[in-house]
């Protein structure tokens, strides 16, 4: 009794300790919205569609994503991590974006900057690559894009 007691708050704990890390990994990329050349530009990217979020595991952008896009009503966005010494990129369209979009066409810029591998479907598609050096002018490709084809929509 006493062992299944334990578990069950060892389950319970472990779920709150999951939903507090994504609330707090939300946070960070509210505040890590901008680019890393947007300081340096004066721009800010004015649709916060691409976030940096520095150190992170590639397995948590996904859900991290998904959490995003509902709860900011984005019709897309863009999370870049780095781990272990390798870049990840995922883009994340929302299913009425997908209808006319796709996230493996739009990412594709930046993957062939990142010279990386990935794949995905038309409402995600992640790709990964060692090349951190060359995020930032990933980062310039995902943009524009982004800029070029959700204005135009």
């Amino acid at each position: 009794k006493q062992v299944s007691s334990l578990r069950e708050q060892n389950e319970k704990l472990q779920k709150q300790l999951k939903q507090t890390n994504e609330a707090l990994l939300i946070e960070r990329s509210k505040s890590k919205g901008r680019t890393s050349n947007d300081s340096a530009n004066g721009s800010a990217n004015s649709n916060n569609w691409i976030r940096d979020l520095g150190e992170l595991e590639p397995k948590q952008l996904k859900p991290l994503a998904t959490r995003i896009l509902k709860s900011e009503k984005l019709p897309a966005i863009a999370l870049v991590a780095r781990h272990e010494n390798k870049a990840s990129l995922l883009l994340a369209l929302t299913p009425e974006t997908a209808k006319t979009l796709s996230a493996l066409e739009l990412i594709k810029p930046a993957q062939a900057t990142l010279q990386g591998r990935g794949g995905g479907k038309a409402t995600l598609a992640q790709t990964g690559s060692s090349h951190i050096d060359k995020i930032p002018q990933a980062i310039k490709a995902l943009e524009a894009s982004l800029e070029k084809n959700l204005k135009t929509r």
